[in-house]
């Protein structure tokens, strides 16, 4: 799977959320992870998934992402997980 970031929202990402888009690719468990369908990008239309799993050193994050064919996402956000969605992921 390839991983496309943009640099100025990678940045704007970790000085909010403190947590590295880069750190994705290795570090997020996708297969772990409650895949959740969520609103289209107001921007772009482009469709957005949400993925809530472990993350390591952060614990339960959400990661968002935007199919790009069938080889590639585009990294959206990461960001620790909220107490709600923390729940819907232990439910699964």
């Amino acid at each position: 799977m390839i991983f496309v970031i943009d640099e100025p929202k990678r940045l704007a990402n970790l000085a909010r959320h403190h947590i590295d888009q880069n750190d994705v690719a290795t570090d997020f468990d996708f297969d772990a992870a409650l895949i959740v369908p969520t609103y289209p990008s107001r921007v772009t239309g482009r469709v957005r998934i949400m993925a809530i799993g472990p993350m390591a050193a952060h614990g339960i994050v959400v990661v968002v992402f935007s199919p790009l064919g069938s080889e590639a996402i585009g990294l959206v956000s990461v960001r620790p997980a909220s107490t709600k969605e923390r729940a819907l992921y232990e439910q699964r």
